[in-house]
């Protein structure tokens, strides 16, 4: 019976931790925003072209958000033509990075999201 005790309290130690950590992740949830993202790959040109729903504008010009680390990281870009699929970026971001689309529920630079995998179109 000692033996089947240590069984049950080993096997009872995680799940309790495993609830314990779930249960505080979940309450930090609701104020953190999910995000869609996609991962930038160039054209079959070797152009980089942004979607129309992730690109911003403020005083300072066109930007975009991409996701590192958890954050969301305000980036600006310069901008040269447009196609049927969005912007061409000449400068300001590089394949491979993760674009968030629809930065809407993004409050400020630097803000953690939950990233949500999106759908990666090629020309």
């Amino acid at each position: 019976m000692k033996l089947f005790g240590k069984l049950l309290l080993f096997a009872a130690i995680p799940a309790a931790v495993y609830l314990s950590v779930n249960s505080i992740a979940r309450s930090w949830g609701p104020n953190i925003p999910e995000v869609e993202v996609i991962k930038l790959t160039l054209t079959q040109k070797n152009e980089t072209i942004v979607p129309y729903s992730a690109v911003r504008q403020d005083d300072n010009g066109e930007y975009i958000y991409t996701l590192e680390s958890g954050k969301a990281v305000k980036k600006y870009i310069l901008t040269d033509a447009e196609s049927d699929k969005g912007f061409l970026v000449k400068d300001g971001i590089e394949e491979g990075e993760i674009l968030i689309i629809e930065p809407d529920n993004i409050k400020e630079n630097g803000e953690s999201v939950i990233p949500r995998a999106g759908k990666v179109t090629r020309e």
